[in-house]
């Protein structure tokens, strides 16, 4: 009789030996998995994807957050639109403000709900009986707090489990780091270096995303190809570096008049385009005209005391998803293109300084 109440009082035990080694498997099994994608190709949005969606649904959280210092915008800028604003996102805190939510040394801690900080923290998720806290540092200083929700108040790390999380901490402050500054220095490669303005290869990024997002939300988007009248002259009297100087300041004036979700970018050596999503065929054409009166009036200083002036030539090109559906965005753009460069070739041979438009057929798409 006493072997079976020691054998009842034995139960309980064993139950809950077992549930925390469960725990500590499946947490061990996660951090693992988080090290090897943390290793591989990710960009910035897929990372933040992964950290606030991905694994904490692998682990069964009910939510999860970052909050990163940036003040200078430099994440944000870097960031897929889709994610700037979102609530498990918050960009741009300040680095006392991260360091007020540590009570010492910022360190992997677990929150119990009852924690005044508890106020800063998975703000808005209802689900979260408390929060793991786990510091993102470069460098020695740092620069973001990743948050797990927990369920209930319950869990708490056993010393192996923080030194799991401490190990996450530090793939996730490498992978920020790595792929930040490798997203930075792909921009450079994005950047025509005589006009400052996007070069070919980020033309076509920019024309794939915007053809996406244009399909995804039914609305016009209008391409301009534009060339700088009689460049060749103007290159062979004044020379390449004069050139090249009026070529600059003929995109900074474009530039300027453009929207934020506008771009131009140099496809070739004295071609531009520009693209112009949320914008109908006759507004685009209004402003190719308007593009061709500025230039038209623009003086730019030749270095001599004198000024030069230049005109352009456009062709305009408007896709319509509600008119034409297109399932193949890769060879709508190739039909863009090809329609742009026909509306181009018509504006120089009639002589310049003028706006042509093309239009897409409905069998074409």
């Amino acid at each position: 009789m006493g072997d079976a109440k020691a054998g009842e009082g034995e139960q309980p035990v064993a139950q809950s030996g077992t549930e925390r080694v469960s725990v500590e498997r499946d947490l061990l099994e996660q951090v693992l998995y988080a090290h090897h994608r943390l290793q591989g190709k990710l960009d910035l949005g897929l990372l933040v994807d992964f950290l606030t969606v991905d694994l904490p649904q692998r682990l069964g959280l009910p939510a999860a957050e970052l909050q990163l210092a940036d003040p200078d915008g430099d994440i944000a800028a870097l960031l897929p639109d889709r994610l700037v604003g979102q609530r498990c996102l918050r960009l741009g805190v300040d680095p006392f403000d991260l360091e007020s939510l540590y009570v010492a040394l910022p360190q992997v801690e677990v929150v119990q709900f009852g924690d005044e900080r508890m106020f800063r923290l998975l703000a808005w998720d209802d689900k979260s009986g408390g929060a793991v806290l786990m510091p993102l540092i470069e460098s020695g200083h740092l620069v973001g707090s990743y948050h797990w929700g927990l369920s209930s108040p319950r869990w708490e790390a056993e010393r192996a489990d923080y030194e799991l999380l401490r190990s996450l901490t530090q793939s996730v402050s490498s992978a920020f780091l790595r792929v930040r500054q490798h997203q930075q220095a792909d921009q450079f490669t994005l950047l025509d270096p005589v006009t400052g303005v996007s070069n070919h290869r980020g033309f076509r990024r920019a024309l794939g995303r915007e053809l996406a997002r244009a399909g995804r939300f039914a609305q016009p988007i209008s391409l301009l190809f534009l060339s700088l009248d009689e460049q060749a002259d103007l290159c062979s009297h004044y020379g390449d570096a004069a050139c090249r100087f009026a070529l600059k300041r003929v995109m900074q004036r474009l530039s300027s008049d453009l929207r934020e979700s506008d771009s131009i970018s140099r496809i070739a050596e004295d071609k531009f385009a520009v693209l112009l999503p949320s914008c109908s065929e006759h507004h685009g054409h209004d402003i190719a005209e308007r593009m061709c009166r500025d230039v038209e009036d623009f003086a730019i200083d030749d270095g001599r005391g004198g000024a030069l002036y230049s005109t352009l030539s456009i062709g305009v090109v408007t896709w319509t998803p509600d008119a034409l559906p297109a399932d193949n965005l890769e060879r709508l753009s190739v039909l863009l293109q090809a329609e742009a460069e026909t509306a181009l070739a018509q504006s120089v041979l009639a002589g310049g300084n003028r706006v042509s438009i093309a239009r897409l057929g409905a069998l074409m798409v």
